[in-house]
């Protein structure tokens, strides 16, 4: 027959639980932030100025 867990092994248990819970919820707050604020990238930066990524080259001078 198996001993019956203390209490304070319980807590020690359920504390190990909330910690993981609460590392998933960071996660998906990250990624829900990530939805709502995407990082602007050089493409993103092209399209904010109406260059498209082929077109962007073009307007750049470069002399050897």
């Amino acid at each position: 027959m198996a001993a019956r867990k203390t209490t304070e092994e319980r807590i020690a248990r359920l504390k190990e639980r909330i910690a993981k819970k609460q590392a998933e919820i960071e996660a998906l707050k990250a990624q829900r932030q990530k939805l709502l604020h995407p990082d602007s990238t050089e493409t993103g930066k092209a399209k904010k100025s109406d260059l498209s990524s082929g077109g962007a080259g073009e307007n750049v001078e470069i002399e050897v």
